[in-house]
């Protein structure tokens, strides 16, 4: 059984600077935090099995790091987001956005997209990949102002996820 407390806001308010930083492999505890915060905060969006993966060996969360990209935007205060991408041959797929409750709607989203982007394009991949949740309205918009387009819809139960590209 896994335990774990929420990541709690030591603040209220605007951020004031949002940073961002690219987790090394000894970092696999925020990460493991964050998506545990994840995934309390917006299970919705995830499929049922995602909760398994808290039950995964150090090794495990290691691997996810070092096999991908993960940023994680912080401000004074600590973490204020994350997101992952995986490059698949010519594919960059981004993966398990996330603002904190108390950063939403302040930019974390857009910076974190903006830095995974500029990765992406460090690399062989020519296309850019995702898929958000179809209640995800402000998520779709922001992923819209950033080039992708709509190129698929997967039905999940009572919901459905909408599939994203755009070319790198």
């Amino acid at each position: 059984m896994i335990e774990s407390r929420l990541m709690e806001p030591k603040h209220e308010g605007a951020v004031a600077s949002i940073n961002i930083m690219q987790l090394v492999e000894d970092q696999w505890r925020m990460y493991q935090g964050l998506r545990l915060e994840m995934l309390l905060t917006d299970p919705q969006a995830f499929p049922p099995q995602a909760f398994a993966d808290f039950e995964a060996q150090e090794d495990k969360w290691r691997r996810n790091i070092t096999d991908g990209i993960i940023l994680v935007a912080y401000d004074e205060f600590g973490p204020a987001g994350m997101i992952r991408g995986v490059i698949d041959e010519d594919r960059a797929v981004a993966r398990n956005m996330y603002s904190r409750l108390t950063h939403r709607g302040q930019g974390v989203g857009r910076k974190l997209m903006e830095e995974l982007l500029r990765k992406f394009e460090e690399t062989q991949a020519t296309v850019a990949e995702l898929e958000v949740e179809s209640t995800q309205i402000p998520a779709q918009a922001m992923y819209q102002s950033f080039g992708f387009f709509e190129t698929g819809r997967v039905e999940e139960g009572d919901h459905f996820m909408i599939t994203m590209q755009k070319p790198l």
